[in-house]
């Protein structure tokens, strides 16, 4: 994953305070707010289905993906969604950690908070859950000690890292049935933990730029 430019750290706050001053004002005002704002509930289409194109930054590249996203609605300004994409990458992470060209996995789950207007909406969302990728470790004992280089000596696992996804979300209501969601947002990935498998702890936290496109129906 990345390594933050100053330029790009900067952009990685102000994404993080926006959405977390969104997130809290929406929340507090949930309960009190006016019919001219927000949705009528009986207005509002309880499920949503999507199908999302993410972009995610790593080590300086730029790398697309696809993906899918649930979403319920209990409230006009609080939704409960889970999202799984697949980012296609080529990044300087992924020849290092699976270079054998897998993909890496993203899953989360979790909340969307803020504010629907007639044809536009403004959220913060915060979720939790945990990049997935092939990497190839050393075996040990070396099949080949006098040649440690060898592919001989290399073995592929399974990994999963935890991870946060923190930023804001706009919809543009085009129908009540479709919309058009656009998020921009910092994903965090921890490499730091041991989940849930025998991760090597690197003690490090990287921050990634992720944003994405998807279209969305409504029932």
């Amino acid at each position: 994953m990345s390594h933050l430019t100053k330029s790009d750290g900067n952009r990685r706050q102000i994404i993080i305070i926006t959405a977390l001053l969104l997130l809290t004002a929406s929340l507090c005002c949930a309960q009190g707010s006016t019919r001219a704002d927000v949705p009528e509930r009986n207005d509002l289409p309880i499920f949503e289905l999507g199908f999302m194109i993410p972009m995610l930054k790593a080590s300086g590249n730029t790398s697309p993906g696809f993906g899918a996203r649930a979403v319920f609605n209990p409230h006009p300004r609080l939704s409960v969604e889970i999202e799984a994409n697949d980012i296609i990458t080529d990044s300087g992470e992924n020849r290092r950690n699976h270079p054998n060209g897998r993909d890496i996995g993203e899953v989360f789950v979790g909340v969307k908070s803020g504010y629907r207007f007639r044809h536009v909406g403004l959220f913060a969302k915060a979720r939790p859950g945990y990049l997935s990728f092939v990497q190839f470790v050393r075996t040990q004992p070396l099949v080949v000690p006098s040649d440690p280089g060898s592919a001989l000596n290399r073995r592929e696992r399974y990994v999963r890292r935890p991870a946060f996804d923190l930023g804001l979300v706009f919809e543009f209501y085009l129908t009540r049935h479709w919309a058009i969601r656009t998020d921009v947002g910092d994903t965090m990935a921890f490499y730091n933990s041991r989940f849930p498998q025998d991760v090597d702890i690197e003690g490090v936290t990287r921050h990634n730029l992720q944003t994405g496109i998807a279209i969305q129906y409504r029932f």
